[in-house]
Parts: C-alpha cells; sequence; structure tokens
C-alpha cells in the first residue's frame, strides 16, 4: 500500500488525536494508563476504518504501542499469539493448503453432483448443485478452494443448457453453489478457519457448550436450515427459467470424473486422511480428544506426504490476518482490566439496561448496529470488535452468553451488498466463469441477510435450552 500525501494528512490527524484522548481528564474509575490505552485503542479503529494503513500494520502499532507506554506488559500485548485460537487456525490453514495440492475434493465435487437424479431439469440442478455443495462444508476448512469447484461446475452446466450469461437462472444456479460451501461453512468448526477464530472470542463459561465440533453445530443448524430452506427457494423458483432449457448430458459430470484418472499417491493419502479427520472432529469430545491435536494430527500425516513444505508457512499462511486477530483477540482483556468494560456499563445501563437483559431485544440491537456499521467499516473482525465492546458487559449479568452475540453479530456482518464490505466474497464471486454479473450477486446479499436475521431470532428457544443465554 503505497503512502500517499492524503494518507499521510490522515496519519498525522489519528495521531493528534489519539494524543489528545491520553491527555483527557480520565473519567471516575479510570486511570491514565486507561486513557492512553483508549487513544491506542481509537487511533487503531481509525486507521482501519479509513484504510490509512494495512490492518496488519494498525494491529502491529498497537500490540508494540501499549507495552512501550506501560499500558500492559509485553506478554500481555501479545497474549493472543499465545491462544489455542490461533494455533487452530494456523493448523487449518496448513490443512487447507495441503487439500489444494490434488485434485481430490475437485473428485468428491464432480462425483456427489453426478449421482443426483432429475439433473435433467432446471430445479433438479439447483438440488444437486446445493446438495454437492453443502456435502463438502464440514470436510475441509479452505473456502477459496470449495468455490473453486463449486464455480466452475455451475458454469459449465450454462454453458451446456445455453443459460445466458447474467440470466437469473446462471444467478440462481452459482448461489445454489455459493450459499453452502462459502457461507454456511461458518457452520461447522471443521468448514472455516472463521469458525475457530470466533470460539477464540467465547471465553466466558456459558460459551463451554459450543465449543467442540458437535456443540457448534448444535448452535448453529437452525440457521443452516433457514438458509438452505430459503436459498433453495430463491434458486430454483424465483431464478427458474422461463421458457424450456437445452437438455443436460448427466454423463457429462461422469467424463469429467473419469478424465481424472484413477486414484494414486497423494490423492489418496488426501482422501484417507480427511476421511478419518472428519469423523474424528465430530466424537472429539466424547473420546476426550483435543480439537488443535487433531487438527495438527491430520497436517502431520499430509506433510510426511509431501502436501505441506516449510515453504508453505511464509507462502501459503496469511501471517497479516493472524496478526490482525492476534491484537483483535488481545483487547477485550485490556478493556475489562483498565476499568472500561464497567465505565461502558454504568454510562449505558440506564439506555440500554432494560433492553440488552432480554435477549429477545439484545439481539435486533446486535445485528441492527452491525448492520450500519458494515457499511463504513470492510473490516468484519473490526465490526465484530466494536459490537463487543458496546455489550459485552452487559451479558454476565443478563445470563447471556458471549457466543450468542458474536455468532449473530459475525454472520449479521458477512454480507457482500457493497463489494468493497466483502473482499472475499468478492474473490468467491469472480470464480463463477464470467456467467453472472456483479450487481446482480451484490443484491443478492439482502437475501441472506434477511435469512440470517429470522434464523438468529427462531435459535433463541434453542440457545435457552442450551443455557447460553
Amino acid at each position: 500500500m503505497q503512502m500517499t500525501r492524503k494518507k499521510w494528512i490522515q496519519l498525522f490527524l489519528i495521531t493528534a488525536g489519539a494524543l489528545l484522548v491520553a491527555l483527557l481528564p480520565p473519567p471516575q474509575g479510570i486511570d491514565r494508563r486507561g486513557m492512553v490505552f483508549a487513544g491506542i485503542f481509537l487511533a487503531t479503529l481509525a486507521l482501519i476504518i479509513l484504510d490509512t494503513v494495512p490492518d496488519w500494520a494498525a494491529a502491529v502499532f498497537a500490540m508494540a504501542a501499549c507495552p512501550l507506554t506501560g499500558v500492559c506488559t509485553l506478554p500481555q500485548a501479545l497474549s493472543g499469539f499465545t491462544t489455542d485460537t490461533i494455533l487452530l487456525i494456523l493448523a487449518g490453514y496448513l490443512f487447507a493448503v495441503a487439500l489444494s495440492k490434488t485434485t481430490a475434493m475437485k473428485r468428491v465435487g464432480l462425483k456427489l453432483v453426478s449421482v443426483f437424479p432429475g439433473t435433467e431439469r432446471y430445479g433438479g440442478r439447483v438440488l444437486a448443485v446445493m446438495c454437492t455443495s453443502l456435502i463438502l462444508c464440514p470436510l475441509y476448512p479452505d473456502l477459496m478452494s470449495k468455490i473453486g469447484i463449486m464455480g466452475p461446475i455451475t458454469a459449465m452446466i450454462d454453458q451446456v443448457v445455453g443459460d445466458e450469461k447474467n440470466s437469473r437462472p446462471a444467478l440462481g444456479l452459482f448461489f445454489a453453489a455459493y450459499i453452502p460451501c462459502y457461507i454456511l461453512s461458518n457452520a461447522f468448526l471443521s468448514g472455516h478457519t472463521n469458525a475457530l477464530m470466533l470460539m477464540g472470542y467465547m471465553t466466558d463459561p456459558l460459551s463451554a457448550p459450543v465449543k467442540s465440533w458437535g456443540g457448534w453445530l448444535s448452535m448453529t443448524w437452525p440457521w443452516v436450515l433457514v438458509l438452505l430452506a430459503g436459498s433453495f427457494f430463491y434458486a430454483a423458483v424465483l431464478c427458474r427459467p422461463k421458457g424450456e432449457t437445452a437438455p443436460f448430458p448427466k454423463a457429462l459430470f461422469r467424463e469429467k470424473y473419469a478424465a481424472l484418472g484413477k486414484v494414486r499417491g497423494r490423492e489418496a493419502l488426501t482422501l484417507l486422511t480427511v476421511a478419518v479427520f472428519v469423523p474424528s472432529l465430530l466424537a472429539a469430545s466424547r473420546l476426550g480428544l483435543s480439537i488443535p491435536l487433531l487438527f495438527y494430527g491430520a497436517d502431520l500425516v499430509l506433510a510426511l506426504g509431501g502436501l505441506i513444505r516449510f515453504s508453505d508457512l511464509k507462502k501459503a499462511v496469511p501471517w497479516h490476518l493472524i496478526v490482525f486477530i492476534s491484537m483483535l483477540l488481545a483487547i477485550p482483556a485490556n478493556i475489562s482490566r483498565l476499568g472500561w468494560a464497567d465505565l461502558i456499563a454504568r454510562l449505558l445501563t440506564p439506555v440500554l439496561g432494560p433492553l440488552v437483559t432480554n435477549v429477545w431485544l439484545l439481539l435486533p440491537l446486535v445485528m441492527g448496529l452491525t448492520f450500519v456499521l458494515r457499511f463504513f467499516i470492510p473490516s468484519q473482525l473490526t465490526t465484530l470488535t466494536i459490537v463487543l465492546s458496546v455489550f459485552s458487559s452487559f451479558l454476565p449479568q443478563a445470563g447471556i452468553s458471549l457466543a450468542v452475540v458474536v455468532w449473530a453479530a459475525y454472520m449479521t456482518g458477512n454480507t457482500w451488498y457493497l463489494p468493497a464490505s466483502n473482499a472475499l466474497a468478492m474473490a468467491a464471486f469472480s470464480m463463477n466463469g464470467g456467467c453472472v454479473e456483479e450487481k446482480a450477486f451484490c443484491k443478492s446479499s439482502w437475501l441472506y441477510l434477511a435469512l440470517t436475521v429470522v434464523s438468529m431470532m427462531l435459535s433463541i428457544p434453542l440457545w435457552k435450552s442450551l443455557g447460553l443465554c
């Protein structure tokens, strides 16, 4: 990122603002260290929101400034790196990198979609694509690889049956592939590294029931069902072609599969590892197995097979994102330790107290604030941090877990109605083979948002039964 004159001016003003906040008279319950932290925290948010510097650079600034100014010790500033969350994310990325080096998952996708009946009709093709995409969800945590499998499949179908580019049938078919493997992968601990990251935010005792593969799914399955039903209706009914389409030769999938040749060597190792790894995660809590150890065990097997190399640690792992997440994970401890959590609670209790102690009123507030912030903040994690800083201090006395707020806020913010608000979604969209235009794809985000809001509200009785609220 090049530092333009505008960015230098932003940097100067942000630095001046941070110094001004640090020198302000501290309110009751906050000492000078707390004011310095407030200046650093607000400056970091400004750097990220205004895109003055890359996210990782803002994170490095925060982690260096806090110990240098005496806000916290160096171990406290770097505490995010020592959490199981970072280790899990790193393991998840290495696992995804290994699987992307073979055609094993492409083979799985082609095999699955080829066995579904009724693909001669548009609705049957939507069902086949959606089910195949859903089955890929929990198998491995590489979203781009999964959409990289399903995107070309939908493009191939469009070309064979003659669906015009940017037509509603083309959009519907891609949407049927995109929602399960890209969005619903968050519902499985093995499906997306984001799920592992979100679990790291759930540090309170009330969130303990969700910290296993089955426990996580027990919290997320209503969201999965609502999104599947709504997305299928949209893709199969609302995007249905008006006239007849060309017949689709089902044997085409089998031909594409046969062209991959026989399963050999590393591809066989990949398939065998996935076949053992996913059921092991599912049974981890019952068998007393450690989820991080299972991830690293799978990575070790793949590394011994030559699918993970030391160079992957440098080239394939997004260290900038890991640095950024580590900074975010350390922020809540400082907010609480320096008295800001208590102050926020005292100030907002007269206004928000009656609302946030009732989960039926809290969730709309959380999702509404997230929705508004995402129009201005391109970073989903930054948005989540702000939402947690507002609401987390109220949760213990209300008996509401962090899991509820983290899950609702993050998935509400996982929208793509503005291209700049979700770069990863736009990257996934680019894999549709040019069959769908960006404008139409962005509009589909409103459907996702509506389904997510409905599913979160419908989940409340279940979450109550799990002791989450």
